[in-house]
């Protein structure tokens, strides 16, 4: 009986912003583990998206 494709594990990583020297270690971080999975023949597709930098909004104290 023929084997069946492994379905791809999705991990998405969305930071608050992508330009905080603290995301950009947990998306290095993160990056490693996911070579050392596939390295052991795990599926997974990776995606590290976010703003570039933090947004500042004024919040509008009658919004709920």
């Amino acid at each position: 009986m023929p084997r069946q494709a492994q379905k791809a594990l999705k991990i998405f990583m969305v930071p608050k912003f992508t330009s905080a020297a603290y995301f950009a270690a947990t998306e290095k971080g993160a990056k490693q583990a996911v070579a050392e999975l596939k390295g052991e023949g795990m599926a997974i597709d990776f995606l590290y998206t976010g703003p570039e930098r933090r947004e500042y909004r004024r919040r509008d104290p009658h919004d709920r």
